[in-house]
């Protein structure tokens, strides 16, 4: 259904928003329970309703890193998985997730716990988005299957690699 039970992070946690209590505390008071996935759990989506990745953030220069990590370091990982198991992502910034963002129905974005808490509402408020993220993702994460990604390979390597190789021989 679109009952949010489960929101979790996963992750390593210092790179996760640093008031993870005030969370727990915030998230409880809207009938959910936050959940830290231990890392032998991270590929297990089965009880997870929601997926957090909003990293911790500093500002040095007027720009954005994430907690000693450049934000364009770090691949679309958690937001492809997200899509895959059919969970609505409440996610950072990051220059990755907004590369492959084309829809509203892609993810969520936060960047700290305010924001955090205003997108669950949303979700929770919104049964219609909440089905529309999860569909959305589902269509999307398509174009992260094996398949497609060895096709995609294959068009390279035929039509861009190889020919740009017979002409600098």
């Amino acid at each position: 259904g679109n009952t949010i039970k489960n929101v979790c992070y996963i992750g390593k946690v210092e790179q996760f928003i640093s008031n993870i209590n005030g969370l727990k505390k915030e998230v409880k008071k809207l009938g959910m329970n936050f959940k830290i996935v231990h890392k032998s759990k991270w590929n297990d989506y089965s009880e997870i309703d929601v997926i957090l990745a909003v990293r911790a953030v500093a500002n040095v220069h007027n720009k954005s890193f994430a907690s000693n990590l450049s934000p364009n370091k770090k691949p679309a990982s958690k937001l492809i998985n997200a899509w895959i198991a059919g969970a609505p992502a409440i996610l950072s910034r990051d220059d990755a997730f907004l590369k492959l963002k084309k829809s509203e129905n892609d993810f969520l974005e936060a960047d700290n716990l305010d924001e955090i808490i205003v997108q669950l509402k949303k979700l929770r408020d919104n049964p219609e988005l909440f089905n529309n993220i999860i569909e959305n993702g589902i269509e999307r994460s398509k174009d992260f299957y094996p398949e497609e990604i060895a096709r995609q390979w294959h068009r390279l390597i035929q039509k861009e690699i190889v020919p740009s190789y017979f002409i600098w021989k």
